[in-house]
């Protein structure tokens, strides 16, 4: 039972990566269209946040880094759109392999706050997530020395799993299962972007 639920969530996830990362990338070619789906989307993320969480100094400080989020992803696409999809390929490949690595083989549960969570799983994000240039050079080749290229995407995966964890902490303080159905069984946007989220701050302050 357990299984096939794993394999349903895999499948949903993977669709929804094979889907929405051809529209996404489509996009970001696009800097008006990118722009003004970054903004649809900051508002489910800006409602999820303010109607799920509590505490003013909560709402203040996570209404704050979805903010930044704004600024840092649009700011990229606007310098250097394979910048961003290298952005998004680091994100999605260490999401999905975490994910995948995790569930099948993950054995040490390391963090409290997101018990599924296993150290198997982080260190497939962050070897999996090396792979990431190497896809963008088939496309683009944006001179990039190996050595930072190494560092970025360690940085950038590191980055993506402490958002994952952030936003676990938050589920967990206020005893959510999700911060929101919009996504159905997905739950809400930020529970499908926390990494993202982080990830593009991150990228934005050692592209600076």
């Amino acid at each position: 039972m357990e299984n096939n639920k794993f394999r349903s969530a895999f499948k949903s996830r993977f669709f929804i990566s094979i889907v929405g990362a051809p529209i996404t990338i489509y996009a970001t070619f696009h800097e008006h269209l990118f722009s003004l789906l970054v903004i649809l989307l900051s508002i489910f993320l800006f409602y999820e946040w303010l109607s799920r969480i509590k505490s003013v100094f909560d709402k203040i400080f996570g209404s704050l880094i979805i903010i930044f989020f704004i600024f840092s992803i649009i700011t990229i696409n606007n310098s250097n759109n394979y910048l961003t999809i290298w952005l998004f390929l680091i994100v999605w490949i260490s999401d999905i392999s975490g994910y995948f690595v995790g569930k099948y083989f993950g054995k040490i549960k390391i963090f409290k706050i997101s018990p599924n969570k296993t150290l198997e799983g982080y260190l497939a994000s962050v070897l999996f997530s090396q792979c990431s240039y190497f896809i963008m050079k088939c496309f683009n080749d944006l001179n990039i020395i190996i050595n930072k290229v190494i560092i970025v995407q360690f940085l950038i995966c590191i980055a993506c799993i402490i958002g994952d964890l952030f936003y676990s902490f938050y589920k967990r303080k206020y005893k959510l299962k999700d911060y929101s159905n919009h996504l159905g069984d997905h739950g809400g946007f930020l529970d499908r972007v926390d990494g993202l989220i982080f990830s593009s701050v991150i990228f934005y302050i050692i592209n600076l």
